[in-house]
């Protein structure tokens, strides 16, 4: 890999740098009490149905009513700000790809900027509704990429061949995908980002 300072991190948002998924669980229970949904919540899996036991009306319905609190409420992962702010310190250049969007809340944008600010995360640029992750790794030259979702990281191998980590997660224990490393913190994933960078 070149110099440090042309190298661009792709970092996925929540549940790779927030701890969204613990929220979302809480008051996904919530919901389900509230609306009289008897179904067992699965927390291994990703797809709403399996995990919930919704559909796309629940969805929405659960959105506007529980997820600006359980993002907001979210907390930072392990070390996140500290080792991301460190390669931007260092000359990395650091954007967020998230999926948010605002059909989930209309002021997705700043509210997540107001997060990321609240707990202290320095970046070069955000982008939110961001469905085809690929593309904007593409678009943006992102030479490695960090996401929770495997699909993502799957089409962002196969799109660019650049490293990518799956940060570990209940509901992908069971993915795997050869090209693909999984990574567990925050201090783990800087070390081996200087490692790729070093043996480049």
């Amino acid at each position: 890999m070149d110099n440090k300072k042309n190298i661009t991190i792709g970092i996925d948002l929540d549940d790779t740098i927030s701890s969204s998924n613990e929220m979302f669980i809480k008051y996904a229970k919530l919901y389900n009490k509230e609306k009289k949904i008897n179904f067992k919540i699965d927390e291994t899996q990703w797809d709403l149905d399996k995990s919930f036991g919704w559909n796309d009306n629940n969805y929405k319905e659960f959105c506007k009513q529980y997820l600006r609190t359980l993002l907001n409420e979210a907390e930072i992962k392990y070390n996140a700000a500290e080792k991301i702010n460190k390669l931007k310190n260092e000359g990395y250049k650091i954007i967020i790809i998230t999926s948010r969007n605002e059909k989930e809340l209309n002021d997705m944008y700043s509210f997540t900027e107001k997060w990321l600010k609240n707990h202290n995360i320095n970046y070069d640029k955000l982008i939110i509704n961001s469905l085809q992750k690929e593309e904007e790794c593409l678009k943006n030259k992102v030479n490695i990429f960090i996401d929770d979702n495997m699909k993502n990281c799957m089409n962002v191998y196969k799109k660019l061949q650049i490293p990518v980590f799956l940060f570990d997660g209940l509901y992908n224990t069971n993915d795997k995908y050869s090209n693909i490393e999984r990574v567990y913190s925050w201090d783990e994933i800087y070390l081996k980002i200087k490692n790729i960078v070093e043996e480049n």
